[in-house]
């Protein structure tokens, strides 16, 4: 028996369908709208959204596994409020605005090529999580760990090296500068 084709689905409209406590498995989303979409207790597995607008969609105690969100907006996600013993989320190349990760524990997450705002990943394990390409503004970095995380290419993000544990991360230049501040450091040229 082989394993079944991915279901696509196209210009969705938030109401469009019951989502809660659903299971939702192998699904392609594709410029769809789920503004304020119920997507309490469901299950997804392997859905991808791409191009679907996601604002103040409710994941409270949804199953994320394999869920990829590209090119999405999503603004005021709780994600902290997913089901944290079955969370595997990817988001690239997405608007993220006012969504929170604190506390999570998305180690290896891949984050990339995003532009965050207002976004808070206060105390959550991001330990080799992709950073990459990503923009920053006014999002929070407080006690998390960012072992071996990779923000090349990244830039605004503010992180304190004496809250946050940086450890073997890796940023480039020039934006790297800007941990240097955190530590007293005045630069000349």
């Amino acid at each position: 028996m082989g394993i079944p084709e991915k279901i696509v689905v196209r210009g969705l409209r938030a109401g469009a369908g019951d989502t809660r406590e659903r299971e939702i498995e192998r699904t392609d989303f594709h410029d769809c709208d789920f503004t304020g979409q119920d997507f309490f207790k469901a299950a997804l597995e392997s859905v991808t959204f791409t191009r679907c607008n996601l604002s103040m969609a409710d994941f409270r105690s949804a199953k994320l596994q394999g869920v990829r969100f590209v090119e999405c907006k999503l603004v005021g996600i709780s994600f902290m409020e997913a089901d944290p013993f079955a969370l595997q989320i990817q988001v690239e190349s997405c608007k993220v605005m006012g969504c929170l990760f604190g506390g999570m524990r998305l180690r290896k997450v891949v984050l990339r090529d995003c532009d965050f705002q207002d976004c808070s990943f206060v105390g959550a394990d991001l330990s080799e999580a992709d950073f990459s390409r990503s923009t920053f503004r006014a999002s929070e970095f407080n006690t998390t760990n960012l072992q071996k995380a990779d923000f090349r290419g990244a830039s605004g993000y503010q992180i304190n090296p004496l809250s946050n544990n940086v450890k073997r991360a890796r940023f480039s230049l020039p934006e790297a500068l800007s941990l240097l501040g955190y530590l007293g450091v005045e630069l000349s040229t």
